[in-house]
């Protein structure tokens, strides 16, 4: 009785639209990096690139590939950990401000 997305549109339908999100995170995320690179605040910019940027390439090389209850289980728990890291990141404002 549950409607989520995959249910409703299919599994893989449902993993283009979440890696089409990931995508624009990518993008807008790849643009505030490079305004805080321009203004100086490289610290900020090196954290997003490493602890976030690259866990979400991560995140959507392995939405694409997925295929199993397991593998999507795996792909909530990492997008997470992608969320704490960039939390962790309003840390570096204060710091560096």
């Amino acid at each position: 009785g549950y409607r989520t997305l995959p249910i409703f549109i299919g599994v893989k339908k449902s993993a283009l639209v979440v890696s089409g999100i990931i995508l624009i995170s990518i993008g807008f995320l790849a643009y505030g990096q490079f305004m805080l690179f321009q203004n100086e605040f490289k610290l900020i910019f090196w954290y997003l690139l490493i602890a976030v940027q690259i866990l979400l390439l991560y995140l959507l090389y392995n939405t694409v590939t997925a295929r199993t209850k397991e593998d999507f289980h795996f792909l909530s728990n990492a997008a997470k950990i992608v969320m704490v890291a960039g939390i962790l990141s309003m840390q570096l404002f204060c710091v560096c401000v």
